[in-house]
């Protein structure tokens, strides 16, 4: 056993002195032949004195030698699917598997997303905000899940280390995962108005007109950040039931009970964010809006 193991390493020497020397000049494979030398020099000593701790230094040696002949001349053998699942575990496998599985629903999402509310929304704030934060959970759950489930469940140490190792990775990703879900949140709650809120940049600005039909008024709602909730009152009009709105302007019909009567009304408005503004037309608009006229302008009333 011990005389075959010289026999391949002679060998393998042997070839690799071939190679060498065939190659061209001035070429890195060429430049390997002063330590092809050496080694054939260590390899006849080493094989005389018998010693087997020599014989394994200058296999790997002569090994590594020819790696770099096989990877500079482009002749390494090409390896098969089955050498290179070979090298990942099942764990591994398996991960490989949700990784994938993570980023196609990923992908996926965000095309639905986008399709749904189109390429412009992205450029803003409130448009990319939900893909971030779905993201950014997905990914939290899924890889920070993967790793705590396998220093879990790992073969290797004690299962007191395990668990140690799988709560602290526990604690790490809830801090992000707490994190994200903060942010969300508090944004959301931005331009409320009151004590400590961030006022809307762009304020509710209210405009009624005569609708297109008798009877119906539009109100004009600019600014803000929609849905609307419209709530309508007034007196002398039959009742109607607070409504939300995707866009302006807004229809709304108006039925007098008696229109023989005084009447009045007034909408009030408020945007996703809580942002409140109200108008009251004031009687002369409302007749000109009612009337025979154009109702151009209407009275704004005190915002909310």
């Amino acid at each position: 056993m011990d005389e075959e193991k010289w026999k391949n390493l002679e060998a393998l020497i042997t070839g690799l002195d071939k190679v060498v020397k065939a190659a061209a000049v001035n070429t890195r494979t060429r430049s390997l032949a002063d330590r092809v030398t050496a080694l054939q020099s260590d390899f006849a000593s080493a094989r005389a004195s018998g010693d087997a701790t020599m014989r394994d230094h200058i296999e790997m040696a002569v090994q590594e030698l020819w790696a770099n002949v096989e990877r500079w001349s482009g002749v390494a053998p090409k390896r098969k699917i089955s050498e290179w699942l070979a090298d990942f575990s099942i764990a591994g496998l398996i991960g490989l598997v949700v990784l994938l599985v993570v980023l196609g629903l990923l992908v996926a999402g965000i095309m639905l997303f986008t399709s749904a509310v189109g390429w412009k929304a992205l450029m803003g704030v409130d448009g990319t905000r939900p893909i971030l934060t779905v993201a950014a959970i997905i990914a939290t759950l899924a890889y920070g899940g993967g790793l705590i489930f396998s220093a879990l469940y790992s073969n290797e140490g004690k299962f007191e280390e395990r668990f140690r190792m799988a709560r602290e990775i526990f604690l790490v990703f809830s801090g992000v995962f707490a994190t994200i879900v903060g942010f969300h949140f508090g944004a959301g709650n931005n331009g409320t108005g009151g004590a400590g809120g961030v006022e809307n940049v762009q304020q509710l600005e209210l405009d009624v007109r005569r609708g297109a039909k008798p009877g119906e008024l539009e109100l004009s709602v600019t600014g803000g950040t929609p849905p609307y909730t419209v709530t309508t009152t007034g007196t002398n009009i039959k009742t109607i039931s607070p409504a939300q709105y995707d866009r302006s302007p807004i229809v709304i019909g108006i039925t007098r009970e008696d229109p023989e009567k005084s009447w009045s009304v007034s909408f009030s408005v408020v945007d996703r964010v809580g942002t409140k503004k109200q108008i009251e037309p004031k009687r002369e608009v409302l007749d000109a809006l009612f009337g025979g006229q154009s109702g151009a302008g209407s009275g704004a009333g005190g915002g909310g």
